[in-house]
């Protein structure tokens, strides 16, 4: 296995840290190692016990190096959209070459001398800047980067993704410790809304909801893979699995164990026992009932996203989203459709790989710059435009 051929993502969650290898071919996505560990280190989505993370990641490292006889030193890395701002801005630069032609050292000089632009809030920091639309002297207008059209100045309008400084240092920080480098950072959503796209199920717009093992992402997709807001709610599927085993007094364990194998489901009969004296509606009302609790902060969610009343289909990513019977639930809860779509990735068929599949994605699509291309630029602030009232600073 060559170096050059293999993308690593990772991702450290709130029970487990993930890890997926892999390339991209004819824009699918194709796995060739996937490892998860148990994670103890993380609460709420934050990193509490960097020791345990640190640990793990080697850990998850030195067995997927192993696994694909590689030695594996660096990864894009999935990051919590906490506290995440999502902007849009359009920048200008004179192409290098001196012949006019844009060449992917122009697509890379943009990309970032935008990225390392100052934000009015000291606590952000941009994580991605995501091309929307390439402009070319004349006006012509390129969705993907316009390598070999000819223009004297290479402008892009782009969607901005920053978030809390202290976060990203968190998780940068950890993976580094672990003698690891990170080559990229990508937020989750947009991650997810990456792999996503290689599904022709998935509508163009809709409302991601990703349920994870204690928290739940919320965030509104546009044009594919354009993430427009996004918010974090304190609710996993943890809490569904506490309330099961606090309700008929039995251990954790057990009460994970009927989640997974009955979810939602209703007995027709009324009177089969699950286990002990448990019967399978009772199970189901005390899963609905917790979920209730989540359906109603992403019900007010939604709104406050949807001003004008539009009306986008939901998309659940995440463990819990393997729930049985959760799509049809939370389609009559919100009244909104829940797009019930395939996993087509072989060798990571799982709803909670998603966001990791979305960095593998990522990394192939990244311009790849050749060693004696030298990046020397400056780039102009054209018809600054904000979003959701948030402003940079005036100073590049």
């Amino acid at each position: 296995m060559e170096k050059n051929d293999c993308y690593i993502g990772l991702e450290l969650g709130s029970s487990s840290i993930k890890l997926v290898a892999g390339f991209v071919l004819n824009d699918q996505i194709n796995i060739l190692n996937t490892i998860e560990e148990e994670c103890s280190g993380m609460e709420n989505g934050l990193i509490v016990d960097q020791d345990q993370i640190i640990k793990t990641i080697k850990s998850v490292i030195s067995n997927a190096s192993k696994s694909l006889n590689l030695n594996i030193d660096e990864v894009c890395l999935c990051l919590p959209p906490y506290s995440l701002l999502c902007l849009a801005d359009i920048g200008s630069t004179n192409t290098i070459g001196g012949d006019d032609i844009i060449k992917r050292i122009d697509i890379s000089n943009i990309l970032t001398a935008m990225k390392k632009r100052s934000l009015a809030d000291n606590d952000l920091k941009i994580v991605d800047i995501v091309p929307d639309v390439y402009m070319l002297d004349n006006n012509d207008r390129y969705a993907i980067a316009p390598i070999g059209k000819t223009s004297k100045v290479l402008s892009l309008h782009a969607s901005i993704y920053a978030m809390s400084e202290k976060v990203i240092n968190q998780f940068v920080g950890c993976v580094k410790k672990a003698n690891v480098n990170v080559k990229y950072t990508v937020i989750a959503p947009y991650a997810a809304s990456l792999y996503l796209s290689t599904n022709k199920v998935i509508p163009n717009s809709y409302i991601l909801v990703d349920i994870g093992h204690s928290l739940t992402t919320v965030a509104q997709i546009s044009h594919e893979t354009n993430v427009i807001n996004s918010t974090i709610i304190k609710f996993g599927g943890h809490d569904i699995t506490k309330a099961i085993a606090e309700r008929f007094n039995i251990s954790f364990d057990e009460a994970e164990e009927l989640k997974q194998n009955y979810g939602i489901d209703h007995d027709l009969n009324f009177n089969t026992y699950i286990l002990n004296d448990i019967k399978l509606n009772d199970l189901a009302d005390v899963i609905t009932k917790k979920l209730d609790v989540l359906i109603e902060q992403v019900d007010k969610t939604i709104k406050e996203f949807c001003t004008n009343n539009e009306q986008y289909p939901v998309v659940l990513t995440g463990g819990t989203s393997n729930l049985n019977n959760i799509k049809n639930y939370m389609s009559d809860a919100l009244d909104l459709d829940v797009v019930d779509y395939p996993l087509l990735t072989i060798g990571a068929r799982k709803f909670e790989l998603i966001n990791t599949l979305g960095l593998i994605k990522y990394w192939a699509i990244q311009p790849v710059i050749n060693e004696d291309e030298v990046v020397t630029t400056t780039v102009s602030r054209v018809n600054q435009k904000p979003t959701r009232g948030y402003k940079f600073d005036e100073e590049l």
